[in-house]
């Protein structure tokens, strides 16, 4: 077993307002978690930070998703996933189901897009800048962790074959 110096760390932007439990038993292929400022993303890896491997960043909820894609927070945004160009990899969790969406208006009452025209530019966005959105509801934790878990696997793969697989 490796120890835990041999381990990669966790890294946590520093602007997660609730960032995820790091229980020891789950996060078994982890050093340690450090919190601190990440240019892009939300969590990354210390062996991968500057490499552009894995973009991952998490989305709270589809309100929060909504804002971000057509409300006030779309510029900034914007300015993520055209950085986010850069990477590997790359994935938005939101920690909603995607059936939320349609339930969005009475949650976001100045909302002014239809969930289909959402849903549409979501699917725009996956398609024009190569994102994976996963819906992951309760699940996000779990699926945040396995991404960084196969991210992982497939840098130390390739190191050693010198090559993407």
């Amino acid at each position: 077993m490796a120890s835990k110096k041999d381990k990669p760390k966790l890294i946590v932007d520093s602007r997660e307002k609730v960032p995820h439990r790091y229980p020891k038993e789950l996060w078994s292929f982890i050093g340690d978690v450090v919190v601190s400022p990440l240019k892009d993303g939300d969590y990354t890896l210390d062996v991968f930070k500057d490499k552009k491997w894995l973009w991952l960043e998490r989305k709270h909820s589809c309100a929060e998703l909504y804002s971000n894609i057509i409300g006030k927070d779309r510029a900034r945004f914007f300015k993520c996933l055209e950085r986010a160009k850069l990477y590997r990899y790359r994935y938005v969790v939101v920690e909603d189901t995607l059936g939320s969406l349609w339930s969005l208006r009475k949650r976001v009452p100045r909302m002014r897009a239809r969930p289909d025209a959402l849903l549409a530019r979501i699917l725009e966005l996956s398609m024009d800048y190569g994102i994976h959105f996963v819906f992951a509801g309760s699940s996000a934790e779990r699926v945040c962790r396995s991404l960084l878990k196969r991210a992982y696997e497939k840098w130390r793969r390739y190191l050693k074959n010198d090559s993407y697989s």
